[in-house]
């Protein structure tokens, strides 16, 4: 499938920023149908999909951006719909890996959307981004070349999980609750000062020499990463899932 970025790239610098193109709760249930579907859970890949369709259904005329050069709200909505069917059949099949892989492609493509209309006031996009550094750091780490690159390279990467980090713990839960009804603060900071833990630790292991000492360390921030994310999920369907991500 062409990637709907295609639409974007004669978007212009002075586009809208629209909060219409924001869909709290279809992020909510990308997220959990990405976390059971990764664990292949039938049920709960069942139950997050349905909510997923019925949010869509009901959302996607309040779902808004104004049309400019290549941007089309219409092929864009035409896209999700598409997406959302080939998920239909991933899960009819019990295909769950491609039933994952098309949950994070949908939660990418909004992104896309957001990021294209520089609309910066979302904090989800902001642990989006650290979630998109750490993954680059996990590929280098648990890759017996480290990735072909040198120290100075990689200790780049690690300047932008930091920066990105820094930008999310600055939000302020109250942020965050006004596009979250009933979000859960208490445990959001309790995850996110798990995280840091684990940041701080991986920051130690790496004064050692032997760069098979960072896995670990490496694993366990991606661990309390992904618990973060899943703060922002259905509650109810990850109690019932309660198994780590898989990367």
């Amino acid at each position: 499938m062409i990637s709907l970025i295609m639409f974007f790239l004669n978007t212009s610098a002075t586009d809208i920023h629209n909060k219409n193109i924001v869909l709290p709760e279809m992020d909510k249930a990308l997220i959990t149908l990405w976390y059971a579907a990764t664990n292949h859970c039938e049920e709960e890949s069942w139950y997050a999909l349905t909510d997923l369709k019925k949010v869509w259904n009901q959302n996607q005329d309040d779902f808004h951006f104004h049309q400019q050069n290549g941007l089309k709200l219409e092929e864009f909505k035409a896209s999700v719909d598409h997406l959302i069917k080939i998920m239909e059949r991933s899960e009819e099949n019990g295909n769950y890996s491609n039933l994952a892989s098309f949950a994070y492609e949908l939660i990418w493509e909004f992104r896309a959307v957001r990021d294209c209309l520089e609309y910066d006031d979302y904090p989800l996009d902001q642990l989006w981004k650290v979630y998109d550094s750490y993954l680059e750091i996990h590929f280098v780490v648990n890759d017996i070349m480290f990735g072909k690159m040198e120290w100075f390279e990689f200790k780049d990467l690690l300047k932008d999980l930091e920066r990105n980090w820094t930008g999310y713990k600055s939000i302020d839960n109250a942020s965050i609750t006004a596009w979250f009804e009933g979000f859960d603060t208490d445990l959001h900071t309790m995850s996110k000062n798990s995280f840091e833990e684990c940041h701080q630790q991986f920051q130690t292991a790496l004064n050692k020499s032997n760069t098979t000492h960072y896995v670990i360390p490496c694993d366990d921030m991606g661990a309390a990463l992904n618990e973060l994310i899943l703060v922002y999920a259905n509650d109810e369907l990850i109690r019932s899932i309660n198994m780590p991500m898989i990367f």
